[in-house]
C-alpha cells in the first residue's frame, strides 16, 4: 500500500479494507462456525474453519492502520516537529477536537 494525503483518502482506503475484508471472511460464515459447536469445541472448530483467513484479515487491518498513521505523520509533516513538541495532550483539548463539526465530516458509505 502507498501512502496517500486527506481525509477523503482515509476514508476510502478504510472502506476498502472491509470491502476486503468481507470477501475474505463472509460474517454469516463467523456466525455459522461459532454455532456449529458449543463448549470447548467452539473456539478450535472457529480456528480449524477461519483460521487462515483470520491471520489474513488481522494483517491487512494492520497494514492498513500502518498505511494511515504514516500518511497521517507525512501529511502533517511529523519529521519537521521537534521532539519536544511531541507530548500527550490535554483530554479536554481533545474532546473540543472531536466534538467540531468540521473535523472529520460524516459521509455516506455509498458515497465513498
Amino acid at each position: 500500500m502507498k501512502t496517500f494525503r486527506g481525509g477523503a483518502n482515509a476514508a476510502h482506503v478504510t472502506v476498502e479494507l472491509m470491502r476486503t475484508t468481507l470477501k475474505l471472511i463472509d460474517p454469516l460464515e463467523v456466525i455459522e462456525a461459532y454455532n456449529a459447536e458449543a463448549g470447548r469445541d467452539r473456539i478450535p472448530h472457529m480456528w480449524e474453519q477461519l483460521g487462515g483467513r483470520t491471520i489474513r484479515t488481522i494483517a491487512n487491518g494492520s497494514r492498513t492502520l500502518a498505511v494511515i498513521w504514516q500518511s497521517a505523520w507525512n501529511e502533517g509533516k511529523g519529521n519537521s516537529v521537534p521532539s519536544t513538541q511531541l507530548t500527550a495532550i490535554n483530554k479536554n483539548s481533545l474532546r473540543a477536537l472531536y466534538s467540531s463539526s468540521s473535523f472529520l465530516e460524516s459521509r455516506w458509505l455509498k458515497d465513498m
